[in-house]
């Protein structure tokens, strides 16, 4: 966060790329073309089930952006009005230790509801503790972060430095300081209830501080001792812009496998959740860490609570993706990431802005991008604030679903089921034309997050409906 993000710098441009096909590929693009109605486009049946819905509001919760009030590039009554626009429900700054832009960032929240993760004041964690405990304290604190890619942006903590240099430097300070954060945390009773999240880019460590883990565990030969608690959720910037290939064009499958715990896609390795968190025993920059192949031994997608702080794509130096493009795919990535067990998912950036022009949702409040209208489509369709009621479930099918079709089924407070349909046919363009089979007949509407948020066909009662799939979101109201 908070600067230029190339996606072909070294932080990002991991070791050890290959272009191979993997087996999970293959399992895609062999995948039924009769599905169950939920969760995703590739559970396969020969029979409906009924399957339960998520909250719309619960998903609507997963939103974020990255903005830039800390640093004096936002101005707040931007950001409050680009929250009002955009729907979404979190945001994700700078730390501070000016009380002043503090309350600013309280009174965003008291606004518009949003909720903020700021990140820590430096390796000032006198200076954290006390922002953290004035946002609690207005009611506007959504987690506890440790630092910010301290192989990008070193960190200082105690008169010693955490960086990466070249791979020479050490990460030490920086787990020292994410320890002392999370016994902080857990024994201020202001912040005792706020979850902990992760350091990110742990997977640069230079040496084995024990960071890709949220506790250390035995055996484990890193230099900070076993059972060190650093955090509760695991923490990525698993960009869907990708290293290599998948950071210049677009792949099918992109959105999926920018969520995929594992090394998948056309171009093995080029996506960036592997090797942080998650990896395996070590020994290879394939198999732990993504820098030095440090053991992890954390492997199942949902294995670990998560969230996801900087995702995004700069159009800027890719010109192969516009911004309409863009604004397929990252609309489609708040959707996957939810299916895929990512709790949270932040979007780089609200405003274009010097540097980092190219990534942003909006120009000025009064200039959303095209990622901004189909970010207000998605949210305006979805508008839901109730999560106090039990979901339904609806026995559906599909058939013709292709290899990038994915599905989700929600429901408002008010009773209505939505339907989430997307493809990721963001490189073989194919459009596939699929049928909903419902369990009864239905007063339909659809709706398509790059028309606009209001229904591009009403049909009557129906039990079955058609829609065409590429490479964005449908929503289907019943």
């Amino acid at each position: 966060m908070l600067t230029y993000r190339d996606s072909i710098q070294y932080s990002k441009m991991k070791p050890g790329l290959t272009k191979l096909v993997s087996a999970v590929t293959v399992v895609l693009l062999t995948a039924a073309i009769l599905v169950l109605c939920g969760l995703g486009g590739f559970a396969l049946g020969s029979a409906t089930s009924a399957t339960q819905a998520i909250r719309a509001s619960d998903f609507l919760d997963s939103l974020g952006v990255c903005t830039h009030i800390i640093q004096g590039i936002d101005s707040p009554t931007s950001v409050e009005a680009g929250i009002r626009y955009l729907g979404v429900r979190n945001l994700r700054d700078d730390g501070t230790t000016n009380r002043r832009l503090v309350s600013a960032l309280c009174s965003i929240h008291s606004a518009t509801g949003v909720m903020v993760d700021e990140l820590p004041a430096g390796g000032d964690l006198g200076g954290t503790q006390a922002q953290w405990e004035q946002l609690a304290a207005c009611g506007a604190l959504l987690a506890a972060e440790g630092p910010n890619e301290p192989n990008n942006f070193p960190l200082f903590y105690n008169g010693s430095q955490c960086s990466f240099n070249n791979g020479n430097g050490t990460f030490l300070p920086c787990a020292q300081f994410q320890a002392a954060l999370y016994s902080m945390v857990r024994h201020d009773p202001k912040l005792a209830r706020i979850p902990v999240w992760g350091m990110t880019e742990v997977g640069a460590e230079p040496d084995n501080v024990g960071l890709q883990w949220l506790k250390i565990p035995s055996g484990s030969n890193s230099s900070m001792p076993d059972g060190t608690q650093y955090a509760d959720v695991a923490n990525a910037h698993n960009y869907v812009q990708g290293n290599g290939s998948s950071g210049q064009t677009l792949e099918d499958n992109q959105a999926f496998w920018a969520e995929s715990v594992d090394r998948g896609g056309s171009c093995v390795g080029c996506f960036d959740a592997h090797g942080e968190y998650w990896g395996g025993a070590g020994g290879s920059r394939s198999q732990g860490t993504w820098a030095k192949g440090y053991p992890i031994n954390v492997l199942g997608q949902n294995q670990i609570p998560k969230v996801t702080t900087e995702t995004g794509w700069n159009i800027t130096k890719t010109p192969s993706v516009s911004d309409d493009m863009r604004g397929r795919l990252l609309t489609d990535v708040y959707f996957q990431a939810y299916r895929q067990g990512w709790s949270k998912t932040f979007i780089y950036l609200m405003f274009n802005n010097g540097g980092d022009r190219g990534f942003g949702m909006m120009d000025t409040p009064g200039r959303p991008t095209m990622l901004g209208q189909y970010i207000h489509n998605l949210t305006s369709i979805l508008a839901d604030n109730s999560s106090a009621f039990s979901p339904g479930s609806v026995n559906c099918s599909f058939s013709g679903m292709p290899s990038t079709g994915y599905t989700m089924l929600m429901q408002k407070s008010n009773g209505k089921y939505e339907l989430a349909v997307w493809g990721e046919a963001f490189a073989s363009r194919t459009p596939s034309t699929i049928t909903i089979n419902l369990d009864a007949t239905y007063p339909v509407k659809v709706y398509d997050v790059t028309e606009g948020p209001t229904p591009v066909r009403q049909l009557g009662r129906v039990s079955s409906v058609q829609v065409t799939l590429t490479d964005h979101v449908i929503i289907v109201e019943f």
